[in-house]
């Protein structure tokens, strides 16, 4: 297992019952996905596999990122589409803080919107 523990449900020399399995919680680190839920018309002209720069405004850092998912399907009520970016190396980045999307030099997404940095799953 390739990860870091970040719950442990048992004590040292505890039992573990098959009715609570759920003995810890381990998480990728690396690569680490970021989630957008961009406005259609920002979302029309990413393509995945795509190059992105994602900004991280609290820690005045910027990554590369690269486009790996963008939902078929938009949401009716704000008119938005689900869209991951893989940040292959985050460096000490932590999971859970804000980052912006920007789809080119000159273009944040908004700011008053932004997304967060959340681990992948292994």
């Amino acid at each position: 297992i390739d990860g870091v523990v970040t719950e442990l449900r048992f004590d040292e020399a505890e039992g573990v019952g098959a009715s609570n399995s759920h003995v810890a919680t381990v998480v990728q680190l690396q690569p680490m996905r970021v989630q957008f839920n961009l406005p259609l018309e920002q979302a029309r002209h990413l393509k995945p596999g795509a190059e992105v720069l994602v900004e991280f405004p609290d820690y005045a850092e910027t990554r590369v990122g690269v486009v790996d998912y963008i939902s078929p399907v938009s949401t009716a009520v704000v008119n938005t589409i689900r869209t991951r970016i893989m940040i292959p190396d985050p460096g000490q980045l932590p999971a859970g803080i804000k980052c912006r999307l920007q789809t080119d030099a000159s273009d944040a997404s908004d700011a008053s919107n932004p997304s967060t940095l959340t681990q992948s799953n292994p």
